[in-house]
């Protein structure tokens, strides 16, 4: 629940901005990178690396969707 407010504010703002297709495509992102996460933790806590830093790239390429969008829009 603590990452909600780090996607889902771009998430919407990419949607509106610049559309569905790529929100949704880094929404899809972000939820594999919880899957993996959620994976690595439940082996060992210290293999959860990938799946953060997958997420923190979808949330990242979200922020930027959003400003692209905004810049072109």
């Amino acid at each position: 629940l603590e990452q909600l407010p780090l996607l889902l504010a771009p998430l919407w703002m990419c949607a509106v901005f610049l559309g569905d297709n790529w929100a949704a495509a880094g929404g899809a992102l972000w939820c594999v990178g919880r899957i993996v996460y959620a994976l690595g933790y439940y082996k060992d806590p210290a293999k959860r690396e990938a799946g953060f830093i997958i997420g923190f790239i979808a949330s990242a390429l979200l922020f930027l969707g959003t400003a692209i969008g905004l810049i072109l829009h």
